[in-house]
């Protein structure tokens, strides 16, 4: 039998699990099955370098490393003139949108579109998914990378 079933506000269907149970499950078992897939999949660190005067937060867009789902993930801020490394992150396609604090300064693309807001998030991505009340429809800029570690600067820009 399927029911409802809720995880950070979003809703899908899921055989024989109830709400309690599969919240549970998720918020318990997902970093057990982050570090038992880790050594199956090839992962890489994106290093976040914020070469600005103010701290930047990035939210990104990223490939399960348990299953085919696309999670979101975020924010990760870095502080002026320094890296966050953000690791286990699938090789290949990934997706950023990067906001500086207290300025309309936006680093995104239009490779991808995701709904989000200000809070710490971490959730899967649903196709076609309608955005919720405090929510944005954001652009995403895209990175790709085979190697261990991706590094990508964000510079102010000029006005």
């Amino acid at each position: 039998m399927s029911k409802s079933v809720c995880f950070t506000v979003r809703c899908w269907k899921v055989a024989g699990w109830s709400t309690l149970a599969l919240m549970t499950f998720s918020m318990l078992e997902l970093p057990r099955l982050r570090a038992q897939n880790a050594s199956k999949v090839s992962t890489l660190t994106f290093s976040i370098c914020n070469k600005t005067s103010k701290t930047i937060s990035a939210i990104i867009v990223r490939r399960s490393t348990f299953d085919e789902n696309w999670w979101l993930e975020g924010w990760y801020a870095a502080a002026p003139n320094s890296c966050k490394d953000v690791s286990g992150i699938p090789r290949g396609y990934f997706y950023y949108y990067v906001t500086q604090e207290g300025t309309n300064t936006i680093w995104s693309g239009d490779a991808r579109r995701v709904c989000v807001d200000t809070r710490v998030v971490e959730r899967v991505i649903f196709p076609k998914e309608q955005c919720l009340t405090g929510e944005t429809n954001a652009g995403f800029a895209e990175a790709f990378s085979l190697s261990d570690k991706i590094e990508l600067p964000f510079m102010d820009k000029v006005r």
